[in-house]
């Protein structure tokens, strides 16, 4: 090989082995998707740890306050009044359509209002986000739009006595 046949031939080497590497790579295609699909899962896993964390930071500022408050389990149905560890009383839930269980926020809400209705009827409206009470008939005006979750008349008694407008309660879903 002659020293102009070399230098012609070494940059059609280099321009072929770069063409073989530009075509499409179904490999490269797939590692993206799968680098996608892990990024998402490991998107929602840190949600539901950061989640966690607030839900275990809330009980630790109850255990060391003096004070009651509310677990409210929207998806398993369940509630709980406790004062610093201890399960003072456990109730269930239930709400008349699923959506207004989706609907609910996430996380700490405060009690804003105790309201004695007519004929003894009892709510807990915790703002605007979440109103307890036991099934009772018409709706008035300002529980059309928020999420109503029914407790049993006895267990809403116990608890809206036992608890102060303030009352702070964490909602899971």
């Amino acid at each position: 090989m002659t020293e102009s046949n070399k230098k012609i031939l070494l940059p059609l080497v280099v321009l072929a082995l770069f063409l073989a590497g530009a075509g499409e790579n179904p490999k490269g295609v797939n590692e993206r998707q799968d680098l996608l699909r892990k990024q998402k899962v490991l998107g929602e896993k840190i949600e539901s740890l950061k989640r966690e964390e607030d839900f275990l930071l809330f009980e630790k500022t109850f255990y060391e306050s003096d004070s009651k408050y509310l677990i409210l389990n929207l998806t398993a149905g369940r509630g709980q009044l406790r004062y610093k560890n201890r399960v003072l009383k456990g109730f269930t839930l239930s709400s008349s359509s699923g959506k207004s269980r989706s609907a609910a926020v996430r996380g700490m809400i405060t009690l804003t209002k105790k309201e004695k209705r007519p004929g003894g009827k009892l709510a807990l409206m915790f703002g605007t986000s979440l109103v307890l009470r036991s099934k009772f008939g018409r709706l008035l005006p300002q529980d059309v739009h928020t999420v109503r979750v029914y407790l049993a008349r006895k267990d809403l008694a116990s608890i809206f006595y036992a608890l102060e407008e303030g009352t702070k309660a964490y909602v899971l879903r």
